[in-house]
């Protein structure tokens, strides 16, 4: 059955059922989230036995280098809370969530697709940057059960 997006809390609880889906996509929120363990341990829950997780998010090394998310709507500029995670801290939750990890890719800035960038990733930006890690990508697989025999 296909899921439609639906607003939620990952601090309350994803409000799914356990053992749903093949395959869950959290894309570029992450490093916005306090409790990386948390997030894990519900991805595993929503997860069916064998099914995939891919996780695109910034590099948690830019938040070292000072770099922020935001956006900017209505000629306002917003700048959203980045938190503090390690590397480390991402495959620590999903490993503790007893998903398995099957691939780890750090790209760097110069990785992105070319195109118009606007302010800051003007192309100067990314030549003078470019080997800076830029985005994350994690892809896991909660594990079948054992069987007993």
């Amino acid at each position: 059955m296909w899921q439609a997006f639906r607003l939620a809390s990952l601090d309350e609880g994803l409000p799914l059922e356990t053992n749903q889906f093949d395959l869950l996509v959290s894309a570029l929120m992450l490093c916005h989230v306090p409790d990386l363990a948390h997030a894990g341990q519900e991805f595993a829950r929503v997860l069916r036995p064998g099914g995939y997780l891919l996780i695109t998010d910034f590099h948690p090394d830019s938040v070292s280098y000072g770099w922020r998310t935001g956006f900017q709507q209505a000629g306002v500029k917003y700048m959203l809370p980045n938190m503090p995670h390690t590397r480390d801290d991402y495959l620590d939750a999903l490993k503790m969530s007893g998903l398995t990890i099957l691939q780890a890719i750090d790209l760097p800035l110069r990785a992105l697709p070319e195109r118009d960038y606007h302010a800051p990733l003007t192309k100067e930006f990314i030549a003078m940057h470019g080997e800076r890690l830029f985005c994350l990508i994690l892809v896991g697989q909660k594990k079948e059960p054992l069987e007993l025999v």
